[in-house]
């Protein structure tokens, strides 16, 4: 999945799992438990299933492993802002008078980062299985569209030079 998929992946589960760990009681049991309900589901099937719902084509591939894999992200954020926001710095800036959106925009977010970012580059891979099995049932990027037509071209060209090897 092209950095634009991770990045669109990337947020929602950066958003819920702040507002989970930062704040506690009912936004994390809400969100929390909402993530575990899409946890309990085959990931493929709800890729396929959210995939077919919204019909073929490129943001919609795009889409559907991103709605599937906001859990972990989600899950890896809260777990890292549980983490930062005991830490001294964030203590040191809510004695400061910082509020509590400051202290997670300014402090926790900042310092969170790197561990989400690592986390969403390992998911790729599952993306692609994910964007691989919509296209297997059709649902992915339909055929005159550019981007199938540039992938095959070259190809194109090379048998024309060597029938032996196809």
């Amino acid at each position: 999945m092209p950095p634009a998929g991770r990045r669109v992946r990337s947020l929602p589960g950066l958003g819920l799992g702040s507002v989970a760990g930062y704040w506690g009681r009912i936004p994390e049991t809400l969100v929390m438990r909402g993530m575990d309900v899409v946890f309990g589901l085959p990931p493929i099937l709800l890729a396929n299933s959210v995939a077919a719902t919204l019909g073929p084509g490129l943001v919609n591939l795009i889409i559907s492993p991103t709605i599937v894999l906001i859990p972990p992200m989600t899950r890896v954020t809260y777990h890292v802002v549980v983490i930062l926001k005991e830490q001294s710095f964030v203590e040191a800036a809510r004695a400061t008078g910082a509020r509590p959106h400051q202290a997670v925009f300014d402090q926790i977010l900042p310092n969170g980062v790197v561990p989400v970012i690592a986390f969403a580059t390992s998911l790729a891979g599952a993306s692609v299985v994910f964007g691989a099995g919509i296209s297997l049932i059709g649902l992915g990027i339909q055929p005159p569209d550019p981007i199938t037509e540039a992938t095959l071209d070259p190809g194109r060209s090379y048998g024309a030079l060597n029938p032996e090897w196809l």
